[in-house]
């Protein structure tokens, strides 16, 4: 089954943390070991600290909520358990802080500067060759590694290391705070601004509406030192957010900017997340100001473990959906590339030539998906059982994939499926063209996702097998859940069943009924 957009992301975060824990872990002396670094075009700073990271309570957590399932925590656990191996030996050669440095130059150039800080005692020639070892391992690796006191860091060449460290810039004193608070953090990710960049927000930022018509480009840029994310991971979770001004005038006008944005987003939040906001989120989410800064703390709210299960399933519902409806939109594009390309739509099945059926109209337009290779490994003349064919069926394509309540459904069977039967645009062997569609391609239903228990193999010939006078069947859900379906012309909608009668259905169905169609 494809991950979710929420599951992708954090598998993500994941293999980021992953990425940069291999060449770190922390200790309270990072800060005064990078400061001296941090020059006045540094705009962000990310920084790890592995000695509050524990990746499979986070992972276990993570599946606890729903944003993994079971299945991809044991996939997962492995790969984890290998990492905090190599973690360990790390940390005891000597590796003890990774941050990572970026410029605005560098945004252009994916080439970040990393800095890792050595314990004191340590050799620091031989921690290099350690970290050689895994450095091609992180997202934007450093090329180059060179040894600068007590710290290792990266670059990606030599001419651009050298360039900056010989760099005359001044040093960014008001960034101090912010580097001590990130190291009372797991994870900490600090944005502020250059010259340049704040000249640029003080010249060119534009008045806003009600209600955030405080946010001026004289404040973001003048007024506000630094803005930190800072997150500590299970078994101790926490997010805070914080915003550092420069006076406590200018902290409570931010502060009363942070309540805007909050409400804002929970009153125009989605209507599948408007409920859990309004009544729960809100209510987890605590915001203040403590003398020059504007604090934003949701560990009550993550710690809800209940909560964030609750949320994460809404939006993974809404997520599948919207990707079932990509997903079908995709398939009926290429019917249509199949059709350009051969002056009819797809046959149901590709058949035999004695009439039998052999493999799915799925399998037929794969070169239409961009899946030629695959096609051409099937043997069209055999059946999608053959033991050739066969082995094929568990390469099935992503557009095939399952969500909502058939995310259960295994790979090779999916619920992506065509109508089939008397009157619709799939019939027997015929093979119909756009002028068979007298209905009108907005107005006839081509590809639709099933109930689960009509899943079929991918490559089976098998459809939904409509009944004209009882269309539901087979197509509507268990409870109140959306169907998606997808019309000839490519549209493709999400349908709430008790709002579409069945005649209505019925009529969407049919290529040439000449029915009057009632879209929802």
């Amino acid at each position: 089954m494809k991950f979710s957009t929420t599951r992708r992301c954090f598998a993500g975060v994941i293999a980021m943390m992953i990425s940069i824990s291999l060449i770190s872990a922390a200790s309270a002396q990072e800060s005064s070991s990078i400061e001296g670094l941090v020059r006045e075009d540094v705009v962000a700073i990310a920084s790890v600290d592995l000695t509050k990271v524990d990746l499979i309570k986070l992972s276990q957590w993570a599946t606890k909520t729903g944003l993994i399932s079971e299945k991809e925590y044991g996939e997962l656990s492995f790969t984890l358990t290998i990492v905090k191996g190599i973690i360990g030996g790390l940390v005891e050669s000597g590796v003890d802080r990774i941050s990572i440095l970026l410029r605005i130059s560098d945004v252009e150039t994916y080439s970040p500067i990393w800095v890792a800080s050595i314990k004191q005692g340590k050799d620091t020639a031989q921690v290099k060759e350690a970290l050689k070892e895994v450095q091609n391992m992180l997202p934007l690796p450093p090329q180059v590694l060179q040894v600068v006191g007590g710290k290792v860091i990266g670059g990606p060449a030599q001419e651009e290391l050298d360039s900056f460290l010989k760099s005359n810039s001044s040093t960014h004193p008001q960034l101090s705070g912010g580097l001590k608070s990130g190291r009372q953090h797991a994870v900490s990710f600090l944005v502020t601004g250059s010259p340049e960049t704040r000249r640029v927000v003080r010249e060119m930022f534009s008045d806003l509406p009600k209600p955030f018509e405080e946010a001026t480009g004289e404040l973001l840029a003048d007024k506000v030192a630094w803005g930190g994310l800072f997150v500590d991971l299970p078994p101790e979770i926490d997010l805070e957010v914080v915003v550092q001004t420069n006076d406590g005038q200018s902290a409570q006008t931010m502060g009363r900017l942070a309540n805007a944005i909050i409400r804002y987003a929970a009153k125009n939040a989605p209507a599948h997340l408007a409920n859990l906001f309004n009544k729960d989120v809100l209510a987890k989410v605590n915001q203040k100001v403590v003398g020059n800064q504007v604090v934003v703390n949701g560990q009550a709210l993550l710690s809800d473990t209940k909560l964030v299960e609750n949320v994460v399933a809404v939006v993974n519902k809404q997520v599948g959906r919207e990707q079932q409806q990509e997903n079908l939109r995709n398939v009926v594009i290429a019917m249509l590339n199949y059709e350009s390309a051969h002056r009819n739509f797809p046959p149901a099945a590709i058949y035999s030539d004695a009439g039998k059926p052999l493999l799915s109209w799925r399998v037929a337009i794969l070169p239409f998906l961009g899946h030629v290779a695959l096609f051409e490994q099937f043997h069209l003349d055999e059946p999608w059982d053959s033991p050739h064919n066969l082995p094929l069926a568990e390469m099935m394509p992503a557009v095939y994939a399952n969500f909502g309540s058939a995310s259960d459904v295994q790979t090779p069977n999916t619920t992506v499926q065509v109508p089939y039967g008397k009157g619709l645009l799939f019939e027997g062997k015929d093979l119909r063209e756009f002028g068979d569609v007298s209905d009108g391609s907005s107005n006839t239903i081509a590809v639709v996702s099933t109930h689960p228990k009509k899943a079929v193999c991918w490559t089976k010939p098998a459809d939904w097998q409509v009944d004209l006078k009882n269309p539901w069947e087979g197509l509507k859900r268990d409870g109140d859940e959306q169907i998606v379906v997808a019309f000839s012309d490519g549209s493709q909608y999400l349908w709430d069943p008790a709002k579409i009668s069945k005649e209505d259905l019925a009529a969407m169905l049919t290529r040439a009924g000449g029915e009057v169609v009632n879209h929802p």
